[in-house]
């Protein structure tokens, strides 16, 4: 499988999630304003939250979530990406071997509303 069709299989794996949940539009409008509200985006956080699923590729995330606010360099197999929410809460993403492992909110409750 080439880089296109993995790309193109990420994009159709998304979508089927964000379809699945039953409310494109509303998962579509947190997407952009978490992409383009870094530190004040904790409403958002809350709704994509739920669709990071572990087998989730980097590519995926990154179309849900935009670019992480901290990317550390990768070391072996396992590595974690950061996205500042507000202020002191984060949003972890934990990979290990290119995918999802687990997605961890630090400083709020992402079932609070």
């Amino acid at each position: 499988m080439n880089r296109g069709n993995i790309i193109l299989a990420g994009c159709i794996v998304l979508f089927a999630c964000i379809v699945a949940s039953g409310n494109t539009n509303r998962i579509s409008r947190a997407s952009s304003l978490f992409k383009e509200r870094p530190g004040f985006r904790k409403k958002e956080a809350q709704i994509l939250l739920p669709l990071l699923t572990n087998g989730m590729t980097k590519i995926q995330v990154q179309q849900l979530l935009g670019e992480p606010t901290h990317k550390p360099v990768q070391e072996s197999s396992s590595y974690l990406w950061d996205y500042t929410v507000f202020y002191s809460t984060i949003l972890e993403i934990h990979f290990t071997n290119e995918a999802v492992e687990k997605a961890v909110a630090i400083g709020f409750d992402p079932e609070e509303q």
